[in-house]
């Protein structure tokens, strides 16, 4: 077997359908099969969302990303850039905790006063994004 063969079989990666990620052509289009699933298959439904509500069936998605700007489609895509420690706890539930366990109040209390650049750091590692997903956290 060559290394990136090798390589590629140590790291499991299965196409849905349950066949393996064997080689490079196979790995190729496991990560454009990937990467479209995150860009538009996940956020597919947000997006029809935004076109129902302009209520304009004839206008093509693409013609309705087109008439908003940069930021408009940032925010509804990525969330909010400016994040506060309040906004990130009221987006917490806690769950399978004893009643009077103080790790939920201890990790509030942190996240309320952690300098802005940290809260980003939190939420890229709990969430993937630096902000506050557009409609709360999933």
């Amino acid at each position: 077997k060559s290394k990136s063969r090798e390589y590629l079989e140590s790291l499991c990666l299965c196409f849905p359908d349950g066949s393996p990620v064997d080689t490079c052509e196979k790995a190729g289009e496991y990560v454009r099969m990937t990467c479209k699933k995150k860009l538009v298959g996940d956020i597919k439904e947000q997006l029809e969302e935004v076109k129902k509500g302009f209520s304009v069936e004839e206008v093509t998605m693409g013609t309705l990303i087109g008439m908003l700007g940069a930021c408009e489609v940032m925010t509804l895509v990525c969330g909010e850039e400016v994040v506060s420690g309040e906004a990130v706890v009221a987006n917490i539930e806690f769950r399978n905790w004893e009643k009077g366990d103080s790790t939920p109040y201890y990790l509030c209390t942190l996240l309320r006063e952690l300098p802005f650049s940290d809260l980003r750091d939190f939420l890229r590692l709990c969430t993937g994004t630096s902000t506050i997903p557009y409609g709360g956290i999933p």
